[in-house]
């Protein structure tokens, strides 16, 4: 048996020429959680300590996922636009698409009864412009190519008259529920 740290606390293991395995150190089982390989056909789990753990972080060399916002996970609509969610590896990340004269405050907020996003957010503008207003006032604009962090406590909309589109890595997840 072979051990070869990769990154962090992950190792790659070789047993002999038929068998792959990555190895993440643990300090809940305070050994190594194998995922085993078998030529890719066959897949069981093992552990070192209580029992079997995996951790779908652990990334293997005969695995690559891709997805699209084509085939979302979930989609939340509402007035004037829609917000795509997909799960890929440990994150969820959001696109948000929505329609020339789309306000947060009018056609999400309104809905659950506030009037301020209270969800934080990290993302990136793929298309068209947004407002954004804090609640203490302060007033910036997203254009296409922004990365963006906003803060809980603000409201949006869409400027112009063209549809907006962004990304979103962080808040997708509770995002208009």
């Amino acid at each position: 048996m072979q051990f070869k740290p990769l990154v962090g606390n992950v190792w790659s293991v070789r047993i002999g020429d038929h068998y792959r395995a990555l190895a993440q150190k643990t300090r809940r089982s305070r050994g190594l959680v194998l995922d085993w390989q078998a030529r890719g056909i066959q897949r069981f789990l093992q552990t070192t300590a209580l029992g079997p753990t995996y951790s779908k972080m652990l990334p293997s060399y005969d695995d690559l996922l891709i997805r699209r916002f084509e085939h979302p996970d979930e989609v939340r609509t509402f007035e004037k636009g829609r917000f795509e969610t997909v799960k890929i590896g440990s994150m969820i990340i959001g696109r948000a698409s929505y329609e020339p004269g789309w306000k947060w405050s009018e056609h999400v907020g309104a809905a659950t009864g506030t009037s301020f996003c209270e969800v934080e957010h990290v993302g990136m503008v793929v298309s068209g412009c947004a407002a954004c207003r804090m609640k203490d006032g302060r007033y910036y604009e997203m254009r296409a190519g922004d990365l963006f962090y906003i803060g809980p406590g603000h409201d949006s909309w869409v400027v112009g008259d063209e549809p907006y589109v962004s990304l979103h890595f962080l808040g997708a997840e509770h995002y208009a529920k």
